[in-house]
């Protein structure tokens, strides 16, 4: 490898580190898992031949808004395989967003580790995956597929389950595990990286009759084609009765999965309290872990905007609340994706997530992002925190912005159907 002196500039050593850790991972995977993938891929050593996929695995271990932009992606392969078996595979945090999609005829909730929380020691995620391949490997798959380009974890756990037909990107992190795999484009959205990788593995295995009375595969970010699914809209009894009957009816979800993807609490008091005096009737939304975010924000607001953190029972009810609002103001979130593809105008504030990947799925003048000029994301997240507010690049976003963003927002909006 060679002597890293002082010289030698600080990516190369960040390279050199992380090359070791992928050593270190591989070698870590063989280890705990090799034996158990030797087995299991003589026990399911069946080739998959042209038309005879049977049993698929897709893999998405991530939260809300990221199984929400894979939604196309499970529609292409139940219309490429329609007599398969097909299998979601999220973490207990997901579970809700996939649970009731048509494409799917199973759900497995797999405690991905490295997602929402760190595992309890450095070993277990190895020991995690030994064990969930023993699981995974009496369901007999023949395909899986693993939707996020950088999960290693996902990709080992599909080698050492002995799946034959194991498709992902071409990245230094799970191209090794993989046989089938797909170039990584960096910069294109999630929507349409999941779509590309479906449609390989579709060419690949598909029967020819499928493909060819499958629909063509179209792709418009700023027509938001194809639409992601919704979760079936289910009646939200809490909905204040004073913000239904108002016609100008404003939905601010302050909350996400990492802290420094948070705004500041007193920019959405005063966002709120500029909404209502301008006539719109407001109400704040958000997870259970969210209300204390949400309280704060009233709390420091004029107007006292109803909290409605934790009081939606169900992913449904916060689909119906969404579908009733006239606009939708948060940051980088599932919700606010999920308003997206309600039709909802909505306004996205970003800071280190990249809003090129991660952005709204839709018509940019109704589906607006909006980062504070001169930042650009990390893609560094805080998932750990439990901070109310967000890093520098959000705390660079101004109330000022933020409501000239709205007045750009409010005027698109006025054309939308209630």
């Amino acid at each position: 490898m060679g002597h890293l002196g002082r010289s030698t500039p600080w990516w190369g050593r960040l390279e050199v580190r992380q090359e070791v850790r992928l050593l270190a991972r591989r070698a870590l995977v063989g280890i705990t898992c090799g034996p158990l993938a030797a087995r299991n891929t003589l026990a399911n050593n069946h080739k998959v031949e042209e038309g005879r996929v049977r049993r698929v695995l897709v893999l998405r271990p991530d939260h809300l808004g990221d199984l929400l932009f894979a939604t196309p992606a499970l529609a292409r392969l139940r219309e490429a395989f329609p007599s398969a078996h097909i299998t979601g595979a999220v973490g207990p945090w997901g579970r809700a967003m996939w649970q009731d999609h048509p494409a799917l005829d199973a759900l497995e909730v797999i405690p991905f580790p490295g997602i929402a929380s760190r595992p309890q020691s450095p070993l277990e995620a190895y020991r995690l995956l030994a064990r969930t391949a023993r699981n995974i490997s009496r369901e007999k798959y023949d395909t899986g597929i693993v939707l996020r380009y950088d999960h290693w974890w996902g990709a080992a756990l599909l080698w050492a389950a002995g799946v034959p037909n194991r498709w992902g990107y071409a990245t230094r992190e799970t191209g090794g595990w993989l046989n089938n795999r797909l170039a990584y484009v960096p910069g294109r959205h999630e929507v349409e990286q999941d779509l590309r990788l479906a449609e390989a593995m579709v060419r690949a295995h598909a029967e020819t009759d499928n493909i060819s009375h499958a629909r063509p595969l179209r792709i418009s970010r700023e027509r938001g084609v194809p639409r992601p699914d919704l979760p079936r809209a289910v009646l939200c009894e809490n909905a204040p009765p004073a913000w239904l009957a108002a016609p100008r009816r404003a939905i601010i979800h302050p909350g996400t999965g990492a802290a420094n993807k948070l705004w500041t609490v007193q920019g959405w008091a005063a966002v709120a309290d500029s909404l209502q005096a301008e006539g719109w009737s407001v109400i704040l939304t958000g997870a259970p872990d969210e209300r204390e975010l949400a309280e704060a924000i009233r709390e420091a607001s004029r107007s006292k905007p109803p909290n409605l953190a934790g009081q939606t029972g169900s992913l449904g009810e916060l689909v119906w609340l969404l579908g009733h609002a006239r606009i939708v103001l948060g940051v980088d979130s599932g919700p606010l994706h999920m308003a997206d593809a309600a039709g909802r105008p909505a306004l996205h504030l970003y800071g280190p997530s990249d809003e090129k990947i991660w952005g709204p799925w839709g018509n940019p003048d109704t589906q607006r992002a909006f980062r504070a000029p001169g930042t650009r994301p990390s893609g560094v997240l805080d998932v750990a925190s439990q901070a109310l507010e967000g890093g520098p690049e959000m705390r660079a976003i101004t109330v000022e912005m933020v409501l000239g963003e709205i007045s750009k927002l409010t005027g698109a909006a006025s054309a939308a159907p209630v």
